[in-house]
């Protein structure tokens, strides 16, 4: 798609061909269950609210994926929208709302351990993202750390109810979701060894493990 001159018309296209799609949807109900499965029994209210603070915060964290990883897509991807963005800072602008207003939320929400892990999520990512550990580390490392937020998810969002076994749920999804990535991403499998995705789903498991205990 060519690049629009308004903002407006590029992220409704954005939303069209990045979020509204089968994927998003079936991470946002994978991503659902687990919290509910790795939550006590809530009112009716309390079940209510999951599925939508996933689907935010899955499409707050698919927002900055394509952000993070326009230099690789461009070469990989070139038909994403961000990768030809006129509008990148609207784009920037728009995640850094969502991420303040996400901390708002949850910080009225409760309990404290919800913002904490929150803050952990987006520590790692941006540590991951934009400093010069994340880009010294190689893709299948780097990819499977990354792959640890939707673990950090079921924690941030099941903070106020969380089960004993909450850390098990966490990490099976995770696990879940890094088998699917390795299976269904040649460029991951081409661009490194096995031993560096196993050392990254290593230290996310290790993350969300501490997160858990911290909380």
């Amino acid at each position: 798609m060519a690049p629009s001159s308004s903002f407006a018309p590029e992220l409704a296209a954005y939303l069209q061909s990045r979020v509204a799609t089968w994927r998003v949807l079936l991470l946002v109900l994978l991503v659902s269950g687990a919290i509910l499965a790795a939550s006590t029994p809530a009112p009716l209210a309390g079940y209510l609210t999951v599925p939508i603070l996933a689907a935010v915060l899955v499409v707050q964290l698919r927002l900055w994926d394509d952000i993070a990883d326009r230099d690789w897509d461009r070469i990989h991807h070139p038909q994403r929208l961000l990768v030809n963005s006129s509008h990148l800072q609207a784009f920037r602008g728009l995640l850094v709302a969502s991420i303040l207003l996400m901390a708002i939320v949850l910080l009225l929400r409760g309990p404290a351990r919800g913002l904490l892990a929150y803050a952990v999520l987006v520590g790692l990512l941006a540590s991951l993202y934009h400093s010069p550990l994340g880009a010294r580390l190689s893709r299948p490392l780097r990819v499977s750390l990354v792959l640890s937020k939707y673990a950090l998810l079921v924690l941030v969002v099941a903070a106020g109810s969380l089960a004993g076994h909450a850390s098990w749920v966490a990490l099976g999804l995770y696990g879940l979701l890094a088998a699917f990535e390795w299976r269904d991403d040649r460029e991951l499998r081409a661009a490194g060894s096995l031993t560096g995705a196993a050392t990254g789903w290593g230290l996310g498991a290790a993350i969300v493990l501490a997160v858990f205990l911290a909380g």
